[in-house]
């Protein structure tokens, strides 16, 4: 090959690859601009796995009557493959829900086809990603109390179990056991407005004539979390006055209280039976089986 002639192929190769740089630089260009001008918002970061997954539109893609259509077959992907619906909310507002709920701790890629909602623009998918929550739980055993301050003869328990993401009322009911030997207690449950945080009590447990020990065990298997352990509590005989637990609370306000098997006169002087080491100022006060101390601000 004469030196002319290579010159010409090097020349010829440059051009080519500055062409596809080019064309390729302003298609990716022109696809930003084309998205920026069409989407403005969408389910982005870290969510619940019972959120649905949205997209907002600039403009109305559909007409008011259409709302509550369902979108065709692959104008929205979503990887890992979930089954669900996407749907249009609202003109401009198109809605894909699970058919159950999300993986907790997956992460999702999203692909919209917009080419295929608007006549005449060519333009490729839209992609985002988010990630689920990763779920968890914390157990906390807030204590024991008489059931009744007057007769102190029957004692219940109670805490808390909240969950990092909500979880169905079903599987929860299966993390937690209360027993006492071969005596299994049932569990009463309540859960707050964001269903995360469930108040749970172990209710009617009798007095005896010897102390006995309530385990309450807890597993994280039903919702997927793989932590499990046990807690214990003396349920003190009929007639032995003891100190059943304690918590300590530093917000709103720094306390420590202390349950007893039975209730403390509310004006008894309890000068000298109690003191809180560097700390010299403090309030003792008294509420039923519990005497709670909270140093001065």
């Amino acid at each position: 090959m004469n030196r002319k002639l290579l010159i010409a192929v090097i020349v010829i190769i440059a051009l080519g690859v500055g062409a596809y740089f080019a064309f390729f630089g302003e298609s990716k260009m022109g696809n930003q601009q084309a998205h920026a001008r069409w989407i403005s918002a969408h389910t982005s970061g870290t969510v619940s796995a019972h959120s649905p997954v949205k997209v907002y539109f600039t403009k109305n893609i559909i007409s008011e009557d259409q709302t509550g259509t369902v979108v065709q077959k692959g104008v929205f992907d979503i990887s890992p493959s979930v089954d669900g619906q996407a749907l249009w909310v609202q003109p401009n507002v198109l809605e894909f829900t699970p058919a159950k709920p999300f993986e907790n701790g997956e992460n999702y890629k999203v692909s919209v086809d917009i080419a295929e909602m608007v006549d005449s623009l060519r333009v490729d998918d839209y992609e985002f990603t988010f990630e689920v929550i990763e779920q968890d739980f914390t157990l906390d055993i807030e204590g024991i109390v008489p059931i009744n301050m007057q007769k102190s003869m029957m004692f219940k328990v109670y805490g808390t179990l909240t969950l990092a993401d909500k979880a169905e009322q079903e599987a929860v009911d299966k993390m937690l056991e209360a027993s006492i030997g071969n005596e299994n207690f049932s569990i009463k449950w309540e859960v707050d407005n964001t269903g995360r945080q469930y108040q749970f009590t172990v209710d009617s447990i009798a007095r005896t004539e010897k102390t006995r020990e309530l385990k309450i065990s807890y597993t994280g298997d039903p919702i997927g979390v793989s932590k499990k352990g046990e807690t214990s509590y003396k349920i003190p005989s009929k007639d032995s006055f003891l100190v059943t637990g304690y918590q300590v609370q530093q917000y709103p306000d720094q306390q420590v209280t202390i349950y007893f098997s039975d209730p403390v006169k509310r004006y008894q002087d309890l000068k000298g039976l109690f003191s809180l080491t560097t700390v010299k100022n403090y309030q003792v006060d008294v509420a039923g089986n519990r005497v709670i101390i909270q140093p001065d601000q």
